[in-house]
């Protein structure tokens, strides 16, 4: 059986992998997140959130690509995005 993440969990997961990709940025801490919780960044992790758990739901992925792959690619994009 498949532990699917709430959006909220995944929006942490995907927090937590952006942060750390940005972690050795000169950006200061306040701009980074600001970008974060803006309205571009929140709708393409409900996007994302969306396919992802359709994907997972039919098996087409796993468990562990959901919370490995899916998250650290939308932590990328946000991170492509941000500048």
């Amino acid at each position: 059986m498949v532990n699917l993440p709430t959006l909220n969990e995944y929006r942490d997961m995907v927090r937590k992998a952006f942060l750390s990709i940005c972690k050795d940025y000169v950006t200061p801490m306040a701009k980074i997140e600001q970008y974060f919780n803006s309205t571009e960044a929140q709708e393409l992790i409900e996007a994302r959130y969306k396919t992802d758990v359709e994907e997972l739901k039919s098996g087409r992925i796993t468990e562990n690509v959901f919370r490995n792959g899916c998250v650290y690619s939308v932590a990328s994009c946000l991170d492509l995005m941000m500048e």
